[in-house]
């Protein structure tokens, strides 16, 4: 009987240690350090962002008339060509066209991510994450991102020739 208590008697003060721990702290604190907290991770919906960036419908323009051109220019090129030549040069005009729009992608894409850390800076957020990786928890700085660009936009071109950043709804299943 003794062997058993002093195998026990360990692992009892340790329970009530680590329990004790977990009942000094109050609702109320655990709530503060969850807000602290929160304003340290943040997540954005870069597609939501990427979708209603005005540079966006400018490259896509762009893309489509560049394709619109090399359309034109293969069916001109290729009338006497032989098929395989052709299917190869078709090829080429595709891999060109996909280049082209990374590139165009890319832009806006870096445009996006130069904004959001401006705005994490301002609201002094550690972290942000793609919304997609976010399975609870954290700000969503969604918003903030496409107000900063619709502000920035609006004092730059008050005409706002290249369209309106709309608000999206979004449905928020990591807050």
């Amino acid at each position: 009987m003794s062997l058993i208590k002093q195998r026990l008697l360990p692992g009892l003060v340790i329970i009530i240690l680590i329990t004790g721990v977990f009942l000094s702290f109050s609702p109320a604190e655990q709530v503060l350090a969850a807000d602290n907290l929160k304003g340290k991770i943040a997540y954005v919906d870069v597609m939501e962002i990427f979708n209603v960036h005005p540079q966006k419908n400018s490259a896509e323009t762009k893309l489509n008339e560049l394709a619109q051109n090399m359309q034109s220019e293969l069916e001109d090129k290729a009338k006497d060509l032989p098929k395989n030549e052709q299917q190869a040069m078709l090829r080429e005009y595709q891999n060109k066209l996909n280049q082209q729009e990374q590139e165009l992608i890319q832009e806006v894409l870096q445009e996006i991510e130069s904004v959001i850390a401006l705005v994490a800076s301002e609201k002094e957020v550690r972290i942000v994450l793609d919304k997609k990786n976010v399975i609870y928890g954290g700000y969503d700085l969604t918003q903030d991102v496409i107000d900063y660009i619709r502000d920035s936009l609006l004092t730059t071109n008050d005409s706002n020739d290249q369209g309106i950043i709309e608000e999206q709804p979004s449905g928020d299943p990591a807050e």
